[in-house]
């Protein structure tokens, strides 16, 4: 699913008008600028719920999408896009078919860069509860 949800940001205009293709899964590659807007895709927690029986019939994954930029006002820009755009989505995801997705939360922080300098990252982090039924 996290794959899948990067593709939609991938494919989605008021995204990528923002971040171009910078949307990563877990981890920034060593080759990423970090300093450019880009959104993060983090699993939280996954939970199975079962069928009386045991058959997995439901899937919820928790996902943390970090919306990052150099100022405040980018970041709140993207996830207000971010978050339009997957309100009530229902649909294709990578090999996985969405049936809901829950808007769960949402917080911003500052990123002190990591050399000292007076730069930084400005981060709205959205939390959503994604259900689907595994293929």
């Amino acid at each position: 699913m996290k794959t899948g949800l990067q593709k939609l940001f991938k494919t989605t205009n008021a995204i990528t008008s923002i971040v171009s293709d910078r949307v990563y899964v877990t981890r920034l590659p060593q080759s990423a600028d970090e300093n450019l807007d880009h959104i993060l895709i983090t699993q939280m927690t996954s939970d199975e719920n079962n069928s009386l029986d045991g058959t997995s019939e439901l899937r919820f994954i928790d996902f943390d999408v970090d919306c990052k930029s150099r100022t405040s006002t980018r970041a709140d820009i993207l996830s207000k896009a971010v978050r339009a755009f997957l309100k009530d989505y229902t649909g294709a995801a990578g090999d996985q078919t969405i049936d809901a997705v829950l808007f769960t939360g949402e917080s911003d922080d500052f990123e002190q860069p990591v050399d000292g300098s007076d730069g930084g990252l400005y981060v709205t982090t959205l939390d959503f509860q994604i259900q689907y039924k595994p293929v």
